[in-house]
């Protein structure tokens, strides 16, 4: 692969309303948490993993939900009792030879504390971390609302994998914090991530003009 990252365009529209799907970006991954999603029955979507460990505490509910949706009837819902939560998509297989944007749904409810938002984070082909983009953070959403990361330029040749977080956190964003909220729930749908063409220009003049 004859790649020159730092000479790298992005293809980009410019003001692109958030309440369409980003123009000419091809789709590598969507969630809408319906039953498909659930194969066992367990109220988990199949796949996903959630972060453990001190902040992040088993007991949090993170479940698929039959609630209205922009796009449909289920959603996922983070339901806090104190603590946070962050649930993760499978890894996604991507390439440097693309940027990428990411769009979902989220909805808060009961926040004074805590925020709600999503990360895209990009891996190696040994699933080492290269750089992690995050949308903006919401305590309140005024009902259902779009957002939107990207396009993200893969920082490097290097890039083979990216996960989805979908996040909801007390503001300082350790898991763990002085003001956190013990009850309140952060709702996600609509999880779509697609990749944008990109070009690599190249020249054979020993000047570089």
């Amino acid at each position: 692969m004859n790649l020159l990252l730092p000479l790298l365009i992005i293809t980009t529209t410019l003001g692109v309303p958030i309440d369409q799907r980003y123009p000419d970006a091809k789709q590598v991954f969507f969630c809408d948490f319906r039953k498909s999603w659930d194969e066992n029955f367990d109220g988990e979507p199949d796949g996903w993993t959630r972060r453990r460990g001190y902040g992040f505490p088993h007991f949090i509910s993170v479940k698929i939900r039959n609630e209205p949706s922009p796009v449909g009837n289920y959603c996922l819902r983070i339901d806090l009792n104190g603590a946070a939560a962050v649930a993760y998509s499978p890894m996604i297989e991507v390439s440097p030879l693309y940027s990428y944007v990411l769009e979902g749904q989220l909805k808060t409810e009961g926040l004074n504390y805590d925020r709600a938002f999503m990360s895209l984070t990009l891996l190696d082909k040994k699933l080492r971390r290269l750089s992690t983009s995050y949308s903006e953070k919401f305590k309140v959403s005024d009902g259902w609302k779009k957002i939107r990361i990207g396009p993200i330029v893969p920082p490097n040749e290097h890039v083979r994998g990216a996960v989805i977080g979908l996040h909801l956190e007390p503001e300082g964003g350790s898991g763990v914090s002085d003001d956190e909220d013990m009850t309140g729930a952060a709702l996600f749908d609509d999880i779509w991530l697609a990749r944008l063409p990109r070009m690599s220009l190249t020249n054979q003049s020993p000047s570089g003009v």
